[in-house]
């Protein structure tokens, strides 16, 4: 995997998906007709990352759904713009601490963790049955 703190080059998959390193952290954007065709949902599956990207082109308002399965995330951060998710897949990843970053996330409806090593949870009270 990726070090979050290595400089990596930009990288576009099949999918339309670049990702980008700035300053140590990971910034997507995704190609027009990958934003055209779904507005509202990112998969981010089986990439590779590190750390939750940092999204580019203002879509940061339109995203519900979001899916990081089967990455090597150990931090949950960068999702503090995402007011509208309401599915958050982290499924198969290194986190072992869920906090802070999960207060913003409002409208948060299912979370998938499974495939973890979570040894701590906190900042959850705010999400609904």
């Amino acid at each position: 995997p990726t070090s979050s703190s290595t400089v990596i080059a930009p990288r576009t998959n099949a999918a339309g998906i670049t990702l980008t390193n700035r300053r140590g952290k990971i910034v997507l954007s995704r190609s027009q007709e990958l934003r055209q065709a779904h507005p509202d949902r990112v998969n981010l599956n089986h990439l590779q990352l590190t750390q939750c990207p940092i999204l580019e082109n203002n879509e940061s308002g339109r995203i519900q759904f979001l899916s990081l399965q089967s990455n090597f995330v150990t931090d949950v951060a960068h999702l503090e713009h995402l007011k509208n998710l309401i599915f958050l897949d982290l499924y198969n990843n290194h986190l072992e601490f869920l906090g802070s970053a999960f207060g913003y996330l409002t409208s948060l409806r299912v979370l998938l963790l499974g495939k973890n090593r979570i040894f701590r949870i906190q900042n959850l009270e705010h999400l609904r049955r």
